[in-house]
């Protein structure tokens, strides 16, 4: 709790990058070559895109434990219509608890959670856009005091 890390590393931040064009993936990478390499020396930035690029066609990532020995995860971006990807879910268990057919389970039960948060956020949107279009609204009482 309290740690950062940089973009591609964990489940989370591995689906957001789902959702960027491979030059945006390697700017990334690029951006963090250092940090990786000092404080992430097992992981390789080839494994990381191709993580990346199953997850483009799987709709999920799936990190079989690269970060912490024995924790496995999946992550599921957060896509909010006509938005930059900016979140995910994700969950982190034992390597026993994320394996064969429960990581489609859980994978599912995430997208679903994602599509509700999404939708939310949409809504919110919306409603505070139909606000501020009564706010700019003329009330005719322009020029008058």
């Amino acid at each position: 709790m309290g740690d950062r890390h940089p973009l591609g590393i964990g489940a989370g931040s591995l689906a957001i990058m789902t959702q960027f064009a491979d030059a945006e993936v390697d700017a990334f990478f690029d951006a963090n070559d250092r940090i990786l390499a000092e404080r992430y020396p097992k992981v390789s930035v080839p494994g990381l895109k191709d993580i990346i690029r199953r997850g483009r066609h799987d709709g999920f990532v799936h990190n079989p434990g690269l970060f912490a020995q024995g924790s496995w995860a999946i992550g599921v971006p957060v896509r909010i219509k006509g938005r930059q990807p900016r979140a995910a879910l994700s969950i982190a268990s034992i390597e026993e608890r994320m394996t064969g057919a429960r990581v489609f389970e859980l994978a599912a039960l995430l997208h679903h959670e994602a599509h509700q948060i999404a939708a939310a956020v949409t809504d919110r949107a919306a409603s505070n856009d139909e606000l501020s279009d009564r706010d700019d609204a003329p009330t005719g009482m322009e020029g008058h005091l």
